[in-house]
């Protein structure tokens, strides 16, 4: 004879007060749990399943003192404990997954950084003003005039370089008015003393671009 639901709308055939209740009940409560839509649908249909359970078996915690004796009582306490470890779990796994939801919601809505601190984060990379120095040294090198188009040269430094261009255009300003700072120069001096670059190392060093 077909089992009953354990509940109107239980959508499993498990007579919890039926006389053979036994230990496959739990590999089918398993079952039907993976069945389930997602993680809380699976825990309110534990936490049904227990009120349902204390409904018919108010005493259970006194059932293990009855092994042997009483089959039903027996397997009903083994049954209500597997259900208790499935609920352990899969309220470790809402966690989890809250935790990850958590984070998600996190990342997107933290604001990303300024455009400045995008160019100078990363490992390895010049600041701004170090860029603009070495941009322009280069370029006076290359015949620039001493007064020239300041917006084309901060248009050529964001194409050249990916950075932005009000901000290069800013840097532009000090490195043509050699009001650069003097670690931004010893970085960039550096460099092009390893190149072999001397006289536009020593323009920098200098703050002095009238002689290239």
């Amino acid at each position: 004879m077909k089992k009953k639901e354990a509940w109107p709308g239980a959508g499993i055939d498990i007579d919890l007060f039926d006389p053979a209740l036994d230990r496959s009940d739990h590999e089918k409560i398993r079952r039907h749990l993976k069945q389930l839509p997602d993680t809380a649908a699976r825990l309110q249909w534990l936490e049904r399943f227990f009120i349902e359970f204390e409904y018919q078996h108010p005493d259970w915690r006194n059932y293990r003192t009855t092994r042997n004796t009483n089959r039903r009582a027996d397997f009903a306490w083994e049954l209500r404990k597997a259900c208790e470890e499935e609920h352990n779990y899969w309220q470790a796994i809402a966690k989890t997954e809250a935790a990850g939801q958590l984070a998600q919601e996190t990342a997107a809505t933290s604001p990303a950084p300024t455009e400045q601190a995008a160019d100078e984060q990363a490992p390895g990379k010049w600041t701004n003003e170090q860029a603009a120095v070495a941009l322009y040294a280069l370029l006076r090198a290359a015949d620039l005039p001493e007064k020239h188009n300041k917006m084309a040269v901060a248009r050529f430094a964001h194409l050249l370089t990916g950075r932005s261009q009000d901000k290069m255009r800013k840097a532009g300003y000090e490195a043509a008015g050699c009001t650069f700072s003097d670690d931004a120069a010893k970085a960039v001096v550096e460099e092009f003393e390893r190149m072999g670059l001397a006289k536009l190392a020593a323009a920098i060093r200098n703050k002095d671009f009238t002689k290239l």
